[in-house]
């Protein structure tokens, strides 16, 4: 990992945007950043980290507080970090969750979330690659092969943080080495082999369940049995000797119950079969018995109805004479009916003609009476349809007249609007002429309002550039006073360094005799007493440097001093072209000549809409004149027709009124005619019906009194007397045929020679019989549900006996497999007792881990402390240790005594820190696979170690930079500034800090 640029805006201390470009600081190797106490050298690594994983080290980022308070309220905080990862050059843009101001209410904020994008350089092309803030983070740890955790231990050293590893109690270390190490896999295995174990113990502890599930059915299949199947629970236990012997044992005994049974069952039931056939036989017997007895009786009733035989044939030879005449007397009934029914329909169709004036019906009318009577109306009739024309003429002309009167109506309404309209136009001329001339002068008042506006915009963008320039000043300004203090700070410098250079010429003049040599000052050629050091010595080239230093912050000031005057002209010029005007009265008169030129043009518009309006109602006004004259013409017209139509119309009433009495008569007069036309037809109708019923009721009279003649019936009262229906008929024959048929039928019956032989025979005992064949049924029925019972049982124990040879058969590999898991799962969790050191898996490899970091720390140890410290890794528990195997030792070679690393010094602290962070930081490395990590950060702690352990870290350092690795160091010594010729200063101003560009000293 390698950092090119950092940009911050609003973060940390830092107000405004403030860019720093770490490319010259990488191509140096090692370089400081520096600044005095509180300026905010530590933010800029927490930009990185924030940049990198949106969160600071250590416990800064639990107040999730990154905005900067000297920020304006509207500046939006934004970290952007320009890197290459992994061999891919990024970029990533963080902006942290914070609260504005509210755009649209006057008071209020808002809350803006977190955002994050990723980008990657692709062929001079930055591609997006995420714009989530989480998955920028993942995509980073990829790259990365850290979390940020692991980045602040092995990257980023924060201030004091990598101390905390040296000092830190086992419990600390071992959360610190499986947060860098990520041992979780074996953690992993710990909670797989415990759930192991678990599990092959419930699966054994299930098959030990499971049998003695079985042993328990056994033995309940056992129990109801005789005594000696019965097992007690003893004998059955699940590692119970001989288990399966006893069980066998207990089918066996099943067995012999078996047969035993079965012989009893065919016993009772040859027992019932016999008892079953004699009582089936004594119940034909009773029953032949009983069919003898019932014979006997019917055949003696049959014989008893002699009289009832003879009225049934008597009843029935009537009833076939009868059958034949019946339809005569239908037929004549019937005539009667409709006759009766036609001389009904007669006077009712009479009452209706009866009332028609003109005609004189008598009760009984004659057929050509009533045919005189139907040509009278049907020729009134037809003199009415003539007169119907005519009515239809006067209807036609009293609508003409309706429709004309309407028509009229309308054209007087019309001339009204129009002279209404006329008496409004001239008032509405006049308003148009008026409006015409307001907006003639708003026209011309606009015609100046363009050249008004061109100078109100170039008046308003000269006071916006004095605005940019009062601005530009300012931060030059500000500019000017840190470069003269740099500058008067260098120039004290050189002075200092003069005035030591001068103070110590005699010294540089005595370092440059050499015996036998003459003295360039005095020329003598020995030197008794040469001068000797008294206070700091400069050599010519320091002086040198520091004078060039000088110039160029002189040079630096000089440039910025003519920039500010360069913009002190440009504000001038631009206050000319103001006309003195700031940018918000420049804006107001820049709106006023807008507004101006604005009405003016909407004014052009209206007077344009104005004058024709004006016109068109002029137009108007001369149009509807025109149209009125027109409607008055046609309204005498219309009077005219209207009094011709009338006339007319009176006088076709009065031909009506002289025919019918009017016209409104006519539909009356009409309809009763015709009413009284269909009265008659009716009549008409009903007298031929009448003429033909009559005809056929003397018809069928006749025919039933020659019918009746050779009967032996005498009139139709007898024949309806005897009638019987075709089905009454067949039901007396049907009752002669059975009293026959039963007749014979008992009689055959009391002849059967098996029935007379069953009714000389004794009654049998039926009660006795039925109780002996239930009693032996019952005894073959339970001695067959004991058999079926027996079976089951035996079938059921012989079913468990093969379910428990194959459990116990499973259980042996279960039992095994679960004392191998528990065997294992102690030895990896460490309570086994062959694990000699009661180490756990995960915590056994810690302390591998540990062990290859003391060793990476020692090799850095004996650069830096000149081998009197070494690191030791002890497997002895410490106090809060319940393990053992992370403890860490310091041995001094001098004493050869291992010490608690409590017991060091400051400096000795932090250079052992050092030692074992940079270790930890090699082994990481090499366990993140290889990644590239190319730059390297302390923060703080070097005022804590002497001159010559000062040197010795920074020449350690310094080493680092082998294979193209960076070192940046953050302090505040001017030891480390004299030390490191790359510098980032960072000043803290009262509007927040600001980074100064990278320079060497």
């Amino acid at each position: 990992m390698r950092v090119h640029r950092l940009e911050m805006t609003a973060f940390g201390p830092f107000s405004d945007t403030q860019v720093v470009d770490f490319d010259p600081l990488n191509a140096a190797g090692v370089f400081l950043l520096t600044g005095h106490t509180g300026a905010g050298k530590t933010s800029i690594l927490d930009a990185i980290c924030f940049g990198l994983f949106g969160q600071v080290p250590g416990v800064r980022d639990k107040a999730k507080s990154y905005r900067s308070h000297h920020a304006g309220p509207d500046v939006a905080p934004r970290v952007v970090l320009d890197l290459t990862l992994a061999g891919r050059r990024l970029r990533l843009t963080r902006h942290p969750a914070w609260s504005r101001p509210s755009r649209r209410a006057k008071s209020g904020r808002v809350d803006e979330k977190a955002r994050a994008t990723a980008e990657e350089l692709v062929e001079g092309v930055w591609v997006a690659r995420s714009t989530r803030a989480d998955e920028v983070g993942h995509f980073v740890s990829g790259l990365l092969g850290l979390n940020r955790d692991q980045f602040c231990q092995v990257v980023m050293l924060p201030q004091g943080d990598f101390q905390a590893f040296l000092r830190a109690g086992a419990r600390e270390r071992q959360h610190i080495l499986e947060t860098l190490f990520g041992t979780q896999r074996f953690q992993a295995v710990e909670r797989w082999l415990v759930d192991h174990r678990r599990l092959q113990a419930r699966r054994c502890r299930e098959h030990e369940e499971q049998v003695v599930r079985l042993v328990a059915r056994v033995h309940e299949a056992c129990s109801p049995a005789t005594p000696g199947l019965r097992l007690g629970p003893d004998e059955l236990a699940v590692d119970g000797p001989d288990l399966r012997l006893l069980v066998r044992k207990a089918v066996d005994c099943a067995g012999a119950e078996l047969r035993q049974v079965r012989d009893h069952t065919t016993r009772t039931a040859t027992l019932a079969k016999q008892a079953r056939h004699a009582l089936d036989e004594a119940r034909t017997l009773a029953e032949r018995r009983e069919r003898h007895r019932e014979a006997r009786r019917r055949h003696t009733a049959l014989l008893a109805m002699p009289e009832a035989t003879a009225d049934r044939e008597d009843r029935l030879r009537r009833a076939r004479a009868a059958a034949a005449l019946q339809p005569l007397v239908v037929i004549e009934q019937e005539c009667q009916q409709a006759h009766e029914a036609a001389e009904a329909a007669v006077a009712s169709a009479l009452r209706p003609c009866a009332r028609i004036p003109g005609l004189h019906l008598c009760d009984r009318p004659a057929a050509a009476t009533v045919a005189r009577a139907l040509d009278l109306l049907v020729r009134r009739l037809s003199r009415l349809d003539s007169l119907e024309e005519l009515a239809r003429e006067c209807d036609e002309l009293a609508g003409r007249i309706a429709a004309e009167v309407e028509g009229r109506l309308g054209i007087v309404a019309s001339m009204r609007q129009l002279q209404a309209g006329l008496a409004r136009a001239p008032g509405r001329v006049a308003e148009l002429r008026a409006e015409l001339e307001q907006v003639a002068a708003t026209v011309r008042r606009g015609l100046g309002a363009n050249q008004r506006q061109r100078q109100a915009t170039v008046a308003l963008a000269a006071a916006d550039e004095i605005v940019g320039l009062d601005k530009a000043a300012a931060g030059l300004s500000t500019r000017l006073l840190l470069a003269r203090e740099s500058a008067a700070e260098a120039a004290e410098a050189w002075l200092q360094a003069r005035e030591h250079r001068l103070a110590g010429m005699a010294t540089e003049l005595a370092g440059m005799l050499t015996d036998g040599d003459p003295c360039p000052v005095c020329g003598s050629v020995s030197h008794p007493a040469p001068a000797m050091p008294a206070g700091p010595q400069v050599s010519s080239d320091q002086e040198t440097e520091l004078l060039r230093t000088v110039d160029h912050l002189r040079e630096n000031l000089a440039r910025l001093e003519a920039e500010r005057a360069e913009i002190l002209a440009a504000r001038s010029d631009a206050l000319v072209r103001s006309g003195g005007l700031d940018v918000e009265s420049a804006t107001a008169q820049l709106d006023r000549a807008v507004d101006e030129a604005r009405e003016a043009k909407l004014a052009a518009t209206d007077q344009a809409g104005l004058a024709a309006e004006l016109d068109n109602l002029e137009r108007a006004v001369a149009s509807q004149r025109q149209v009125l004259d027109a409607a008055g013409h046609e309204v005498a017209c219309a009077d005219a027709r209207i009094a011709a139509w009338r006339d007319r119309l009176d006088s076709q009433h009065e031909r009506l009124a002289d025919e019918i009495g009017g016209a409104d008569a006519l539909p009356d007069a009409v309809a009763a005619t015709s009413d009284q036309a269909t009265h008659i037809r009716a009549l008409e109708s009903t007298l031929r019906a009448r003429d033909e019923t009559r005809r056929a009721r003397r018809q069928a009279e006749r025919r039933l009194a020659v019918a009746l003649e050779p009967s032996e019936l005498d009139s139709v009262a007898d024949v309806v007397a005897a009638y019987l229906s075709p089905a009454e008929i067949a039901a007396e024959e049907g009752l002669a045929r059975n009293h026959d048929f039963e007749l014979s039928t008992w009689s055959r019956v009391l002849a059967d020679p098996v029935l007379v032989a069953a009714a000389g025979e004794a009654a049998p005992d039926l009660v006795a019989l039925e109780t002996r064949a239930e009693t032996a049924e019952s005894a073959a029925a339970a001695a067959t549900d004991l058999a079926s019972a027996v079976e089951r049982r035996q079938a059921r124990l012989e079913d468990l006996l093969d379910e428990l040879d194959v459990v116990l058969d499973a259980l042996v590999p279960l039992r095994e497999a679960r004392e191998l898991a528990d065997e294992v799962a102690g030895l990896c969790a460490g309570s086994s007792t062959d694990n000699a050191t009661r180490t756990a898996l995960s915590h056994y490899v810690l302390a591998a881990r540990l062990s290859q970091v003391v060793a990476a720390a020692n090799g850095r140890l004996d650069a830096i402390g000149g081998g009197r410290y070494q690191l030791e890794h002890t497997m002895v528990r410490g106090a809060g240790d319940t393990r053992g195997g992370l403890g860490l030792l310091v041995r001094d070679t001098h004493t050869d005594q291992g010490r608690d690393p409590a017991t060091l010094s400051g400096g000795e602290t932090f250079y052992v820190s050092l030692s074992l962070a940079l270790g930890l930081a090699d082994v990481v490395t090499a366990e993140a696979g290889g990644a590239e990590l190319s730059t390297l950060f302390v923060d703080e702690g070097f005022g804590s170690l002497d001159d010559d352990t000062r040197d010795e870290v920074l020449d350690e350092l310094d080493a680092l930079r082998s294979g193209g690795r960076s070192v940046g160091l953050v302090s505040h010594l001017s030891e480390l500034r004299a030390r490191c010729p790359v510098q980032l200063h960072v000043v803290a101003t009262p509007r927040g800090s600001r980074c100064l560009p990278a320079r060497g000293t």
